[in-house]
């Protein structure tokens, strides 16, 4: 049976993307397997960004992965790249993922290239994809993903990338979950206290607990570990918004 899908996507950059997928990758697989006594969850974290930040927030280079995969048909498990994280496993990408882009666009259909994305999820309980702010692997990764998460900062031009990428889902066919994900959150700014309420009036029970602004998640990076790994006091609250996030994207359908 294949995995859950869940794609980080927002028409705006900068809004704290690699953070989130890195983090909720890692937190889904610190989860026990189901049905498990021991072991970990299962998780693909997938990189479509051609900066390739996620393996350099993992600590690792980025590589051609996803356009050896795409492009040159290479198998999955040759270019898929162990973390040394129990059960986070990474496609990375590099500057190379926008000529894979290109040549694609050129190639493939759309409903070959979303099928070939859906076999991403085969063998494993999720796959966590981060995706640059456009492009046609930002659309693919929306089509075929049972939940989207946008992170938004709340400021003006945060609010407005909501608004496109919430369009452009419901161009591609709306996932099953979605959730928005205030990031760098400083509560003591009017302007985010302000935009938080807007985006609750507007969007209620999809607006997941707002990710509190830390410089110590920026540390996080510097040092190639993640938010549960990195021993840093401010990173407690943020730690917290995430394990929320992680409780609803693994709770039972019904009560999504």
């Amino acid at each position: 049976m294949a995995g859950k899908i869940i794609t980080f996507a927002s028409a705006k950059g900068g809004v704290g993307k690699t953070t989130g997928a890195t983090s909720t990758g890692h937190g889904l697989a610190l989860l026990p397997a189901s049905g498990q006594a021991r072991g970990s969850t299962s998780v693909l974290l997938v990189d479509f960004d051609p900066q390739g930040q996620d393996a350099i927030a993992l600590g690792l280079d980025p590589e051609p992965g996803v356009f050896d995969w795409f492009v040159t048909g290479a198998p999955l498990r040759n270019v898929v790249r162990e973390t040394g994280r129990a059960g986070l496993s990474l496609l990375p990408g590099n500057s190379r993922t926008r000529t894979a882009e290109t040549v694609l666009r050129l190639e493939a259909s759309m409903e070959d290239l979303a099928a070939r994305m859906r076999s991403l999820a085969e063998g494993y309980d999720y796959v966590v994809i981060d995706t640059p702010p456009s492009g046609l692997l930002q659309e693919l990764a929306i089509r075929v993903c049972n939940a989207l998460i946008i992170p938004v900062r709340l400021e003006a031009l945060g609010m407005d990338g909501v608004a496109n990428t919430l369009q452009m889902a419901k161009q591609l066919g709306q996932p099953q979950q979605l959730i928005i994900l205030p990031t760098m959150y400083d509560k003591r700014l009017k302007e985010h206290e302000y935009n938080h309420r807007l985006l609750l009036d507007e969007q209620g029970q999809r607006v997941a607990p707002p990710v509190p602004a830390r410089v110590a998640v920026a540390e996080t990076h510097a040092v190639g570990k993640t938010i549960w790994e990195h021993e840093n006091p401010g990173l407690t609250e943020v730690r917290t918004a995430y394990g929320q996030l992680i409780e609803w994207l693994t709770a039972p359908a019904e009560e999504n």
